[in-house]
């Protein structure tokens, strides 16, 4: 009984030394060590090497998984690429409408809109400056030319009344006249009246 239990613990401890915890034996170290490893264990014979299929086969199966990795990586890569690339697009858009509304503001802030024009503010201030200004000389000349009218108006009044009362008068002492050189015909008359009779 003891011989096989020790037979029995001999063949534990080989399988377990067969799948030892090393992962280049084990097929999950890197796939260059694993090559060498490969290799390594290769039996020559007659100047070939011979390789066991089990471990072609493991090492086969780490190579596609690690191309099933790279390519899940690669896929990982692309689409946050992608999602980046968009990203960087709206970033781009939202920096070039800041840069768009910046000029507008700045455009705004130095330029005034009058009558659907665009005039800077300076301009436009001396614009309205001198207009205000030649609208002030315009209402002066005209204050100034109110006032000459007026005095000629008054001039022209007090001449026109005194003319009026001139002719008033001329009036009056022509209508006396006519009076008295009618009471003088008629004593004319009267009188040649008196001479014819008599």
């Amino acid at each position: 009984m003891k011989s096989k239990l020790f037979a029995l613990l001999a063949m534990l401890a080989i399988i377990h030394a067969g799948y030892s915890d090393d992962p280049v034996k084990n097929g999950t170290g890197p796939l260059t060590q694993q090559y060498q490893n490969l290799l390594a264990t290769a039996e020559v014979i007659e100047g070939y090497r011979m390789v066991k299929v089990y471990e072609v086969d493991r090492v086969w199966k780490a190579v596609t998984d690690s191309l099933k990795e790279i390519k899940a990586a690669v896929s990982d890569v692309k689409s946050s690429n992608t999602s980046l690339q968009v990203t960087i697009k709206a970033l781009e858009d939202k920096l070039a409408k800041s840069e768009t509304a910046h000029t507008d503001l700045i455009f705004a802030g130095s330029h005034i809109r009058v009558f659907g024009r665009d005039f800077k503010k300076s301009s436009f201030i001396t614009l309205v400056l001198i207009s205000i200004t030649a609208l002030i000389a315009c209402i002066a000349s005209l204050l100034i030319m109110g006032k000459v009218n007026y005095k000629a108006c008054r001039d022209a009044r007090k001449l026109y009344e005194d003319l009026y009362a001139e002719f008033d008068q001329y009036r009056h002492s022509a209508v006396e006249r006519q009076i008295k050189l009618s009471r003088e015909l008629q004593d004319y008359r009267n009188r040649q009246m008196d001479l014819r009779s008599a």
